[in-house]
């Protein structure tokens, strides 16, 4: 995780430094939203606490739960068409885990970052802690957008988005009705998508 947040940050102060030829401006603003979990993908591998013997369990789940994020961020314009972002923010990714998501997003606006339209985004992450463990969850969010400009370089940002969230959850031995210790979990991999709408204030 250490490392990842290095190379987030080597990235950023490098746009940073070439978009030197470019005017500069620093934003900070707050996103809000509503996210609807779709599916799941889960691929669990443990030791059978009572016999011993492996079980795997893989496939597709239907979720249908809906949780509220909120992220506070600081953007650099890169140019006339770009900007670059650092967002910290809280988030639930499934109805029994929250966590705080340190993020790095670039924007792509069609028509200007100063002007009214549509604008494309990418951003991928990683969890900085929660309220349950300290396994790691790494994210990545494609989307889009529209962006009203209302004036003395403050926006209001309607954003669509997919939330892809890596995650590694404690493994429900169903047979045994408990969870699997630490010692026999050999795979706990599962992959959350989220439909996310929301909205951003730049200012």
């Amino acid at each position: 995780m250490k490392r990842l947040s290095a190379i987030m940050s080597v990235l950023f102060l490098c746009c940073f430094s070439l978009s030197g030829g470019e005017k500069q401006k620093l934003h900070f603003g707050l996103e809000w939203g509503l996210s609807y979990n779709i599916k799941s993908y889960y691929h669990f591998n443990y030791l059978d606490a009572t016999v011993g013997y492996r079980v795997d369990e893989k496939g597709w789940e239907q979720i249908g739960d809906s949780n509220a994020f909120i992220a506070a961020f600081m953007s650099l314009d890169m140019g006339k068409h770009l900007d670059l972002s650092l967002r910290a923010g809280y988030f639930g990714v499934s109805d029994a885990r929250r966590v705080f998501p340190l993020m790095l997003q670039g924007n792509c606006y069609l028509r200007g970052n100063d002007c009214d339209g549509i604008f494309f985004s990418a951003g991928a992450g990683l969890v900085l802690g929660d309220f349950v463990n300290a396994q790691y969850t790494y994210l990545l969010r494609p989307g889009t957008g529209y962006r009203l400009a209302l004036g003395s370089d403050d926006y209001l940002d309607f954003t669509l988005s997919i939330r892809c969230a890596y995650d590694r959850p404690r493994v429900w031995d169903r047979a045994e009705k408990e969870y699997v210790t630490g010692r026999n979990t050999l795979r706990n991999n599962i992959w959350y998508y989220a439909l996310c709408f929301g909205f951003a204030l730049s200012f």
